[in-house]
């Protein structure tokens, strides 16, 4: 019987950083603060947003300018780049400052968490977060502005502060902090395999495998391949937001990105209960292989075997055919890569 199978795993260990408590103020804090016009207000909001409606004396610098590029949104921006950032915000070690974002969910403060790590990595001394955003201004009834906030160019020359970044070894010395990383990523990507129409098989480190068709699902071979190859690209999009620090706050800083390495493959495979345990599972050579393609692919590829790209009748998007000679397999595996 034909089965379809997707493995997936992380390629790459994140680096984890260790958090800090972020020091929060008020509306009524802040709005005291800003009668001694010595706080500075930094709406991290988009542009647009921020036009219509924002603190009284803010200035802009929306989350994007305080990310990476979009390959990996979640790494550092150069040092040159966040100097002209934070002078152009007229900004300085000492001087106080205010966050500001929108105020609807966990996920919208993450990005002022970053914005704070950011800054506190660079030297700043003096930062707060607005309590519950621009949502809880305006629930104390205090005024916003339209008119863009103004600010002199400073003449800071920020260094990054090592304490505030973990080294890949001190993050293999917390393995609480990988086991977190990993339940986050497998629960959100089982999800997606179910969204299309797939089957989550099995969980072997930090790898997952899932089916789709028969006897599961009775559909055709080329529809079981498209949806398993939608379950790819998406959970390969899913992982890469990981690095902004938003949904682990703990990835904020690392040097280097998570990523997700796939392979996919059309093989005939065993579905019943087997083992000592009686679990209901599947295998195969052609799940084997399966894995051992996985394991060629780095961070974010997908690859897939020849058999599963002319299954799926359309060579759109990929590479030339490659080889790949692996452990245990007289015949070099034929593979694809997805462009």
């Amino acid at each position: 019987m034909r089965k379809f199978l997707l493995l997936l795993g992380l390629a790459v260990l994140p680096l984890l950083a260790r958090a800090a408590a972020s020091p929060l103020v008020t509306p009524a804090e802040l709005q005291a603060l800003l009668k001694t016009g010595e706080v500075r207000v930094v709406d991290v909001r988009e542009e647009q947003a921020y036009a219509l409606q924002h603190v009284p004396g803010a200035v802009s610098a929306p989350y994007g300018d305080w990310r990476g590029p979009d390959s990996n949104p979640g790494e550092v921006p150069p040092l040159a780049e966040l100097t002209d950032l934070v002078q152009g915000l007229g900004l300085t070690p000492d001087l106080r400052t205010v966050i500001v974002y929108t105020g609807t969910d966990s996920t919208d403060f993450g990005s002022a968490a970053r914005v704070y790590w950011t800054l506190k990595s660079l030297g700043a001394q003096n930062l707060a977060i607005l309590n519950g955003g621009l949502a809880a201004w305006k629930r104390a009834g205090l005024p916003v502005a339209s008119q863009p906030g103004q600010a002199g160019r400073s003449a800071w020359q920020p260094r990054r502060d090592g304490c505030w970044m973990a080294t890949r070894e001190q993050v293999l010395g917390e393995p609480a902090l990988i086991g977190k990383l990993v339940d986050t990523w497998s629960a959100s990507v089982v999800d997606i395999v179910w969204e299309t129409g797939g089957i989550f098989d099995k969980m072997v480190g930090d790898c997952i495998i899932a089916l789709w068709g028969p006897p599961f699902d009775e559909i055709s071979a080329e529809d079981a391949c498209a949806r398993a190859l939608d379950a790819a690209k998406r959970i390969r999009d899913y992982t890469r937001t990981l690095n902004d620090g938003v949904a682990l706050p703990e990835l904020s800083g690392m040097d280097a990105p998570i990523g997700v390495s796939t392979g996919l493959n059309f093989c005939p495979l065993f579905v019943g209960l087997f083992g000592p345990n009686e679990a209901y599972t599947g295998f195969s050579s052609g799940m084997n292989n399966t894995a051992r393609l996985q394991g060629v692919a780095t961070r974010d590829e997908i690859l897939c075997m020849d058999t599963f790209v002319s299954t799926l009748g359309s060579d759109e998007g990929f590479g030339p055919e490659q080889l790949a000679q692996v452990k245990n397999v007289a015949d070099p595996l034929r593979y694809r890569k997805l462009g």
